[in-house]
């Protein structure tokens, strides 16, 4: 090859040339980069079911409501699994805060409000506002947005005995 400027030749680029050991490093380092990749995006949903298995049932009777999930009656036209209060507790936290059973839980952005039970763990000692969506005639009729707000109690104490 001869530059048509310089007249001088080009060389060729250098090669390299890796050992085992090298080798061996660099595709452990792809494989950890490609890895952290493909499990980076389910970091939320990992989070939201560790959420609703580990403080979910805790969660639920210190406020007297329990969830329940999937196909809702009154919401025919959304797809997919609902969110929503299928039993609320007579006098609990719940319904003196104003929810119904029925209510079901919105987010109105999902990735930038957590999950109805990461939000009231972080909550714990506090208050926090939560949106419902609410349809009080059934099928077809009105949707109403409410934001209620709702005190969780601190988390009980474990005394392990003996």
């Amino acid at each position: 090859m001869h530059s048509a400027s310089s007249g001088r030749r080009l060389s060729a680029p250098p090669r390299v040339v890796l050992g085992a050991g090298q080798y061996l490093y660099l595709m452990s380092v792809l494989f950890l980069l490609l890895s952290v990749a493909w499990v980076a995006p389910l970091h939320r949903e990992i989070d939201e079911w560790y959420a609703r298995v580990a403080w979910g049932p805790a969660l639920e009777r210190a406020l007297g409501f329990r969830m329940a999930s999937g196909a809702h009656p009154a919401y025919p036209e959304m797809r997919g699994e609902l969110d929503f209060i299928g039993q609320i507790e007579p006098g609990g936290i719940f319904e003196r805060a104003g929810f119904r059973v029925g209510d079901v839980f919105f987010r109105r952005c999902s990735f930038c409000q957590p999950d109805i039970y990461i939000q009231l763990e972080w909550s714990r000692g506090g208050y926090t506002e939560i949106d419902v969506l609410r349809r009080p005639g059934g099928p077809r009729t009105q949707t109403d947005s409410v934001t209620l707000e709702v005190g969780v109690p601190e988390r009980e104490a474990v005394v392990s005995g003996r």
